[in-house]
């Protein structure tokens, strides 16, 4: 396992947006303007950075939820459209294992997506469901990742800590490569099996 280090030129705290740009500096060229999902997109941050490498990006999210006791759905829905819309993003509100296991939503993806980018309920139930629904709509090639893998939050309900690492390990083994921000990333080589 690989844990790629580079400085942080953009935030110092841990919830820099520099491990996805290593992460994606990391990846290779075939991937640029190759569709992507990204599941869990809350106000579209990592969205902007994402549309600067692949093309098309659907990100899913139901906004029914907020993290900040100073936003309301309503608040975050609008600060996503906002930071996506005019790039042509398209936006499947609904529930990840709704939209990557149903037909309704399956019929609006490309033929095959080369990366999965999973930040959405850190339990370890739900991060489990979204790497084994995830998996399968995954190129040759490709690569699943993610966020908060091992990160210990304060104040968190006990469910949410360590659920990603936990089931990223359970189907894994251990990531391929980790970044400073807690991204973690495995990539789909022909014949890799998952549990």
């Amino acid at each position: 396992m690989l844990i790629a280090k580079r400085p942080n030129h953009f935030r110092p705290t841990h919830d820099s947006l520099w491990g996805l740009c290593s992460m994606i500096l990391d990846f290779p060229k075939w991937m640029r303007n190759t569709p992507m999902i990204e599941i869990g997109s809350y106000t579209g941050d990592s969205t902007q950075i994402f549309w600067m490498y692949f093309d098309p990006i659907i990100a899913i999210d139901p906004h029914t939820w907020h993290m900040a006791p100073m936003q309301s759905n309503e608040e975050v829905a609008e600060l996503f459209k906002n930071n996506t819309e005019w790039r042509g993003i398209k936006h499947i509100k609904a529930l990840s294992h709704d939209a990557l296991s149903k037909s309704e939503y399956l019929l609006q993806f490309p033929a095959f997506v080369s990366c999965v980018y999973i930040d959405a309920d850190h339990s370890y139930k739900a991060a489990r469901q979204d790497i084994l629904d995830a998996w399968p709509l995954i190129c040759d090639d490709g690569y699943i990742c993610g966020h908060d893998y091992g990160l210990n939050t304060p104040g968190a309900i006990a469910s949410q800590q360590d659920g990603v690492k936990q089931a990223v390990d359970e189907i894994f083994g251990k990531p391929d490569r980790l970044y400073e921000d807690t991204s973690w990333c495995v990539q789909k080589k022909e014949g890799r099996k998952i549990i």
